[in-house]
């Protein structure tokens, strides 16, 4: 399969994807927040990007990135903090999740 192959039949793995990654930004969400990632994750998280690490591997290597904005501030101080949590992934398995405290 080439790599725009496995790219364009994302869409048709997606969900599996999700379910393979899941209980590392489970584990994320218990550490940093200290409360389980919601029964559908996209209550808690939006996905930003997709990141081709090096189309030549095979399988690819690609990152998923999500972004939660967790501390909104008040009407004061505007400013929240996000966590952008970034999945390596190989193929379609999971590799490992690294977070970046960011504020706006």
């Amino acid at each position: 399969m080439s790599v725009r192959d496995f790219f364009e039949d994302l869409p048709n793995r997606f969900d599996s994807i999700l379910s393979t990654i899941r209980p590392q930004l489970d584990e994320i969400f218990r550490r940093w927040l200290q409360r389980p990632l919601s029964e559908s994750l996209w209550d808690d998280l939006e996905l930003t990007r997709f990141i081709v690490v090096d189309p030549s591997v095979r399988p690819p290597e690609w990152n998923m990135q999500f972004e939660l904005t967790y501390n909104e501030g008040d009407e004061e101080d505007e400013e929240g903090e996000y966590l952008e949590i970034t999945v390596s992934l190989v193929g379609d398995s999971p590799q490992v999740a690294i977070v970046q405290l960011d504020t706006e």
